[in-house]
C-alpha cells in the first residue's frame, strides 16, 4: 500500500488535480514542487516485497504454483509497458535482466540454497542499470525518462574540484572570521531565481556562498537553505520583486535600507566596482572584493516608541513598505505601544556573541524601551535580564526584541530547544523495546525448539 502510494502521487496526472482541487492546502506547496521524487521512496517497499516474493517461491509446493507466482510480474513489466506505448520499453538491459532472472529463479526452484544468486543477480542489475544512466541522456515525456540526445544526465568522470583548496581560508574568509556583521555577496550579473547555487566553480568562491560560510563561521544574509526559518523567508521575499525558487535566499537588487534591517555590515562584489554608495574596499580575492559600509546599522539597539501589530503578515508588509526606516523605526509583534514618546538622550549598547545560541548585550538607556537584537527569532529563544526571565518579541518581521527598564542592564540571549532531547529520548526508548521484543523472541524459540525435542 504504501508503495503504491509513492507512485499514485508521483504521477504528473495526480499532481494536476491536486494543484487544481486542493491548491493553498497546507503541505500542498511542498508536494507541488516536484510530485515526482516521491519514486524515489519506492525502493523501501520494492526490498520488502521482494524478500517476501524470495520466501514464497521458496515454499511454493509446485512449479504450478510458481508459474502462477510470476503472471502479474509479467504483465506489469513486459506486456504492460509495450500495450501502453511505453518508449524503449524493451532495453538490451531490460531484456538481459528479464533473462537472467528467470535461469535464476529456476535455479532456486531446484535448489534451495542457490537463494544467494538472487541479490547477486540484484546488485548486478543496480550496478549496469548506475552505469547505464551515466552514459545515456534522458528526458522526461510524463511517464519516465527516457532516451534522447539532449540529455540530463551526464557521463561519470573523476571530480575536479580540488577540497583541499576549497576548505582552505581565501582573503576575504579570514579577514571576515572573528569580526562582527554580517555580509552580502552581490554580484549584478546575477540577475535569476536560482541565486549563487551554480554558481560553483573557483572564480565563484569569492562570494563565500554554496556552503562556504558555514565551512568557516561566517554570517551570511543569503545562501541556499534546506531549513531556513520560515520568518526570514518570507521577510527576504517580501523586500523584493524577483521570484526565487524554494531554498533560495537571494538580494538580486539590494539597498541600503534593506542592509540596514538585516544587518549587513560587509558587502561582497566585483572589484572596483562598489554597487552602492558608503562602501570602502577592505580585501581582495581574485576578481572579487570586500567592502565595509560606513553607516551600518549595529546588530543590537535601543528604541523608546514602536509600532505594535497583531501577527507576522502585518509585521512583514509594515517592514517591506517603502517609508520604513529599521533606524528610525521598530515593528513588533504581541508588543503594546509606550504610552508615551520617551526621550532624555542616546543609549548605549553594546553586543557580544557567544556562538550560534547565545549572545550578551550591555545596555545603558535613559528611558525603559524595546531591546531590537537583529538575530533571527525562533520560540526557543529565551532572555534573562540582568539574570531575570523576560520575553523575547517577534520584531521587524524576523529578530527579536527584549523590553528593558531605564539604566545599566545585561541582556543574555540563549537558545534552547528541548524537542531534540525528546528526540534523543524517543530513539532511545524505541531502541530498547526493539532489543526488548528481540530477545524475548529468542527465549521463545528456544523453549519451542527445547520442547520438540524427543526424550531420550
Amino acid at each position: 500500500v504504501y508503495g503504491l502510494l509513492l507512485y499514485v502521487f508521483s504521477l504528473q496526472a495526480t499532481g494536476n488535480w491536486v494543484s487544481s482541487h486542493l491548491h493553498g492546502l497546507p503541505l500542498v506547496e511542498f508536494y507541488l514542487h516536484d510530485p515526482g521524487r516521491l519514486r524515489y521512496g519506492f525502493v523501501l517497499p520494492m526490498a520488502v516485497l521482494g524478500g517476501i516474493g524470495l520466501s514464497a517461491w521458496l515454499e511454493a509446493a509446485s512449479w504450478r504454483q510458481r508459474a502462477l507466482m510470476l503472471v502479474p510480474g509479467v504483465v506489469v513489466f513486459a506486456v504492460l509497458p509495450g500495450a501502453i506505448g511505453v518508449p524503449n520499453a524493451y532495453s538490451t538491459l531490460f531484456v538481459a535482466g528479464g533473462v537472467a532472472a528467470v535461469v535464476v529463479l529456476a535455479c532456486v526452484g531446484a535448489i534451495r540454497r542457490a537463494a544467494v544468486l538472487v541479490p547477486v543477480l540484484v546488485l548486478a542489475e543496480l550496478l549496469a542499470g548506475g552505469f547505464a544512466g551515466q552514459a545515456t541522456a534522458f528526458e522526461d515525456n510524463g511517464l519516465g525518462r527516457f532516451a534522447s540526445p539532449d540529455g540530463t544526465f551526464f557521463p561519470y568522470q573523476r571530480p575536479t574540484i580540488d577540497a583541499g583548496a576549497y576548505t582552505r581560508h581565501d582573503a576575504i574568509a579570514a579577514y571576515l572570521a572573528g569580526r562582527q556583521g554580517r555580509y552580502l555577496a552581490d554580484d549584478p550579473r546575477l540577475g535569476n531565481r536560482t541565486g549563487y547555487l551554480k554558481r560553483q566553480r573557483p572564480e565563484f568562491w569569492g562570494l563565500e556562498h554554496n556552503g562556504r560560510s558555514m565551512l568557516f563561521g561566517l554570517a551570511d544574509v543569503g545562501g541556499y537553505n534546506s531549513v531556513e526559518p520560515l520568518r526570514y523567508w518570507e521577510l527576504i521575499r517580501r523586500l523584493q520583486r524577483a521570484p526565487l525558487v524554494y531554498n533560495v535566499t537571494t538580494l538580486l537588487e539590494p539597498t541600503g535600507r534593506t542592509m540596514d534591517l538585516l544587518g549587513v555590515r560587509w558587502v561582497i562584489a566585483s572589484a572596483g566596482a562598489a554597487p552602492l554608495s558608503g562602501l570602502l574596499p577592505v580585501v581582495r580575492e581574485g576578481q572579487w572584493e570586500l567592502y565595509r559600509r560606513t553607516h551600518a546599522a549595529p546588530p543590537a539597539e535601543l528604541f523608546t516608541t514602536w509600532r505594535a501589530v497583531p501577527n507576522m503578515s502585518a509585521a512583514l508588509g509594515a517592514v517591506a513598505a517603502p517609508s520604513f526606516d529599521p533606524a528610525r523605526s521598530l515593528v513588533v509583534e504581541g508588543g503594546r505601544p509606550p504610552a508615551v514618546a520617551q526621550g532624555g538622550g542616546p543609549a548605549a549598547v553594546r553586543y557580544e556573541s557567544a556562538g550560534p545560541q547565545e549572545s550578551r548585550v550591555s545596555v545603558k538607556g535613559p528611558a525603559a524601551g524595546l531591546l531590537l537584537v537583529r538575530n533571527q527569532w525562533d520560540e526557543n529563544w529565551k532572555a534573562a535580564v540582568d539574570g531575570r526571565p523576560a520575553p523575547v518579541l517577534p520584531a521587524d518581521g524576523a529578530f527579536q526584541a527584549v523590553p528593558v527598564p531605564a539604566g545599566r542592564h545585561v541582556v543574555v540571549l540563549t537558545y534552547d530547544d528541548p524537542t531534540v532531547g525528546w528526540g534523543l529520548i524517543g530513539s532511545a526508548v524505541v531502541l530498547a523495546l526493539l532489543g526488548l521484543a528481540a530477545l524475548l523472541l529468542r527465549r521463545r524459540a528456544a523453549g519451542t525448539a527445547e520442547g520438540t525435542r524427543a526424550p531420550a
